[in-house]
């Protein structure tokens, strides 16, 4: 098996460097484009359906929300209608007829049902405007339903009318939203009030809110939709402008299965009663899928037709390049023939690719020959290099004075400012001990005198208390200061490696930088394990801390605002890890890139030597071996990062040195 594998490889590899590289571009293109459409086109269908279903929801949202106010709009109008044929003198003068013969007596009385229009009834231009049909119905004072008149075809129950009849007695004015027997009702009630404060009569104007009455709003049946009502739990239908395709009682889950949904709740306006309907309008989710389908099509036409111009292109885009390609060959040839007189046998026919490479490998061996007689005029450039070398050994040397000069330099303005600190205490001790030797020698007199009094010796022993106390606080604080001083003096001028703990090494650099800290408003934070301890050189420490407080001081920070310097060590492992960080003004992407070369500086002009940072990254990448990174973006400060393996036993840093000695 894997003979035959080899063989078929084999075969293959013959059969692709026989083939023009045109059609092995083409037939490449070709794969990645197809599995390209394929991708694209079924991302593209996905996307264009969501954007079908969310316009589709939206446009059903839009016109339910139109049919919503033209049905608020009419129901209000209906409303209006009630209360101007109430108002109306033809109304008034047959209600005044009725009572004179006993009209409002009380008793049981029948209704009556007119065939024709009553007297009080409006000509049928005045409920023209509502655009369906209603039911009129009057009530006597006593809120018994007395006369009806029917809209055409259609007839009220008794039971209705009379439970329409005690809710709009009751109501008086306005509207009553009602179901009954499965539909819903949408009454609008007007009373006509006695010279008395009495109600006289109540006018009723019901809209049964059925199928018939959605046909009114339908605004949807260009888009193959539909209005609904849905019953007050919300679950089920009781009207439908298309009752041929969605009947009375159709559960909402079998509407949601096949339409697209919107709908807006009805509340009864009076308030009489809490009775809610839902308005909603349908679209068949068929569309949407016909939709759909319609708009993927055209995609996938217009997607096919890029993608085969996309092919041509590439076809074009090849072709130029394998001719381009046999060009190049065949002036390599002559190239080779004329000027090198190498002569060079034919490339094999077929792939263009393949005879550049073949011309390279003839042309290899004429370059060997090249690169010897190179070498020959490397050897004559020797000595001119042992002459930089030279010029380059002095200039190493004035380097490694000048970053001793910066180091000594830092060194001396702590002399100066422990010195101007030290100064404070020593003074205060010296008053304190003139003031005590004064006192002392007032005491002396009073006593040989012999007018000494115990209130005088009770003055002297309590002068003499705060003249030692201060005496002595102050020369504690000198002394603190000396020993601060005195061990990163040492450190700094030291290159003996001991074993010191970080705690203790950073508070002594901040105590003699103490003199330059304190007349700025900026504050230190140094966040240290006690117990964190090495072995190796302090004075390496003490540099880098001192010359990255001094850069932020000088560069990153400005007077007039209180700022902040965070120093940070951690272990990790075998390493440890130096965080420093201000909240100052920052740097660019370029001063962040060239803040670690010698002599750069953006402060010149403040006396700034630009070697501060070089020599950080010298202590930090050769004393330390370690790495050092730097972060920084204007206006969000500078943050410094050092790395450096973790010596914690004195034989292992001996052997190091050793070594280092030793190479």
């Amino acid at each position: 098996m894997p003979r035959l594998l080899r063989h078929l490889l084999l075969r293959f590899e013959r059969l692709r460097h026989g083939v023009p590289l045109t059609v092995q571009a083409l037939i490449v293109t070709g794969a990645a484009g197809v599995m390209f459409w394929f991708l694209q086109d079924s991302l593209h269908t996905q996307r264009l359906r969501e954007i079908v279903q969310n316009y589709l929801f939206e446009d059903l949202r839009r016109a339910v929300h139109i049919d919503w106010l033209r049905l608020d709009e009419r129901l209000r109008l209906q409303v209006r209608t009630t209360r101007l044929l109430v108002e109306r003198k033809a109304f008034v003068d047959y209600v005044t007829q009725l009572e004179g013969v006993g009209w409002s007596q009380s008793g049981s009385v029948a209704l009556i049902r007119h065939q024709e229009p009553p007297g009080w009834w409006p000509v049928r231009r005045t409920l023209r405007e509502l655009g369906y049909e209603v039911h009129a119905l009057l009530v006597d004072g006593l809120g018994r339903p007395r006369e009806l008149q029917a809209a055409k075809g259609k007839s009220l129950p008794l039971t209705t009318m009379e439970a329409f009849a005690k809710e709009c007695l009751s109501v008086e004015t306005g509207s009553i939203l009602r179901v009954d027997g499965g539909i819903s009702y949408y009454m609008s009630c007007a009373a006509l009030d006695g010279p008395a404060g009495g109600v006289r009569a109540v006018l009723l104007l019901v809209a049964p809110l059925d199928n018939d009455f959605l046909l009114s709003f339908d605004a949807l049946r260009d888009q193959d939709g539909m209005l609904v009502f849905l019953d007050e739990s919300g679950q089920r239908v009781m009207a439908s402008s298309r009752p041929d395709r969605v009947a009375g009682a159709t559960p909402l889950k079998e509407l949601q299965a096949n339409y697209l949904m919107f709908g807006k709740e009805i509340a009864d306006d009076s308030l009489s009663s809490t009775v809610y309907i839902r308005f909603a309008g349908l679209i068949p989710k068929s569309r949407l899928d016909e939709l759909s389908m319609y708009l993927v099509e055209e995609g996938r036409k217009q997607w096919a037709i890029g993608h085969l111009l996309m092919i041509a292109v590439f076809v074009l885009i090849i072709y130029w390049m394998g001719r381009t390609m046999e060009n190049l060959t065949r002036r390599m040839v002559t190239f080779a023939r004329q000027r090198l007189n190498l002569s060079l046998s034919a490339a094999a026919p077929g792939n263009a690719l393949r005879q550049m490479i073949q011309q390279f490998d003839m042309l290899s061996a004429e370059i060997e020959e090249a690169r010897s007689r190179e070498a020959q005029a490397s050897a004559r450039l020797a000595q001119s290099n042992q002459a930089l070398e030279s010029s380059l050994t002095m200039l190493k040397r004035t380097h490694v004075q000048l970053l001793a000069s910066e180091k000594m330099a830092a060194l001396g303005g702590l002399v100066a400012g422990v010195a101007h600190e030290i100064n404070t205490p020593v003074g205060i001790g010296v008053t304190a001990a003139s003031f005590l030797e004064s006192k002392t020698r007032e005491f002396q007199n009073r006593y040989l005198e012999g007018n000494m009094s115990r209130a005088d010796l009770e003055a002297y022993l309590q002068d003499a208390s705060e003249a030692s106390t201060m005496i002595l606080a102050n020369l504690i604080r000198a002394a603190e200061l000396v020993r601060s001083f005195k061990q990163v003096a040492v450190d700094s001028s030291s290159e003996a490696s001991r074993l010191f703990d970080f705690h203790t090494v950073i508070h002594q650099i901040l105590q003699s930088l103490h003199p330059r800290l304190k007349k700025t408003p900026h504050k230190v934070t140094v966040v240290c394990p006690e117990d964190l301890v090495h072995f190796g050189r302090p004075d390496v420490f003490s540099q880098i801390i001192t010359n990255f407080v001094l850069n932020s001081l000088q560069h990153g920070l400005m007077d007039d605002q209180a700022g902040e310097m965070r120093i940070e060590m951690a272990s990790s492992g075998a390493e440890i890890v130096l965080h420093y960080a201000d909240n100052g003004r920052g740097m660019g992407e370029e001063e962040r890139g060239r803040i670690f070369e010698p002599f750069f500086t953006t402060a010149r002009h403040k006396g700034g030597s630009g070697l501060g940072m070089h020599i950080v990254f010298n202590l930090a990448t050769a004393t330390l071996g370690g790495e050092i990174r730097c972060q920084s973006a204007p206006g969000q400060g500078t943050a410094f990062t050092i790395t450096f393996p973790a010596r914690r036993e004195r034989s292992l840093a001996e052997s190091l040195s050793a070594s280092e000695r030793s190479a």
